[in-house]
């Protein structure tokens, strides 16, 4: 795991400072300094699901924005409700 956080500030520091803070943000939990291993399978879900998305847009032609849109739905609502869950018991939040 350790390594993976070396990579990814390695990456980071190639980005534009106002790109870095919001990455940072999205990625860390409340002291904006502990980076949260569910909130960045979150954002690799994600990208993922538009990946494939994509991808089946392209080989197929057609677009179903209703089944996409229950996907990005859920994925977000249940990403939603797992950083929720978890909130009380990041560093800086009042948990520990």
């Amino acid at each position: 795991m350790e390594a993976i956080l070396n990579k990814l500030k390695a990456v980071l520091a190639y980005l534009p400072s106002s790109v870095r803070t919001f990455v940072v943000h999205m990625l860390t939990g409340a002291d904006n300094k502990t980076f949260d291993v569910s909130r960045f399978l979150l954002l690799a879900s994600g990208l993922t699901f538009l990946g494939i998305a994509v991808y089946h847009v392209i080989a197929t032609k057609t677009w179903d924005a209703v089944s996409f849109g229950a996907g990005a739905g859920g994925l977000l609502g249940g990403g939603a409700a797992g950083v929720r869950i978890k909130a009380s018991t990041e560093p800086g939040a009042g948990g520990q």
